[in-house]
């Protein structure tokens, strides 16, 4: 189990709106997972409530597994939810990831993502990197594959 409890002032030069030490940008996370046998379980709760912002208070649910398949491979998959209130702004972002590990230190993996934007909300399935956003209310895919060395 986590909880925790951010809040950010603003000032001259401050993010996300925060133009005035009078506003806040606070966050509040619940969470929380469990292990049974081969799976992992969890799930959890982030508000935000941006004085800053136009659609202020956003909420962001999350939940998901993990499972070995063999001692070897391991299969995951996570939901999120993301909500503005006072908005028709939300999205709902899917994500599977397959692990193939070689030994303790090097593993292979492959993750794909599907976001599902509504209202003018144009998030990421990858994060937001420049030029990655789709049309505001649009939908992503996104697939990426790797190696892992721990050093």
């Amino acid at each position: 189990m986590h909880t925790a409890y951010d809040s950010q002032r603003g000032g001259p030069g401050a993010f996300a709106g925060l133009t005035n030490s009078n506003l806040t940008d606070d966050r509040l996370s619940v969470g929380g997972y469990m292990i049974l046998s081969r799976a992992k379980l969890g799930a959890g709760w982030l508000r935000r409530d941006n004085e800053g912002s136009a659609t202020r208070i956003s909420d962001l649910y999350y939940a998901g597994a993990s499972y070995d398949i063999t001692p070897a491979v391991n299969l995951a998959g996570q939901v999120y939810y993301l909500n503005y209130h006072g908005s028709d702004n939300k999205a709902w972002l899917y994500a599977l990831r397959g692990t193939y590990a070689f030994s303790k230190r090097t593993s292979v993996y492959a993750t794909a993502g599907f976001i599902d934007n509504g209202g003018q909300l144009a998030a990421s399935v990858s994060g937001g990197s420049p030029g990655s956003n789709p049309k505001a209310g649009a939908n992503q895919f996104g697939t990426m594959l790797g190696i892992k060395h721990i050093f």
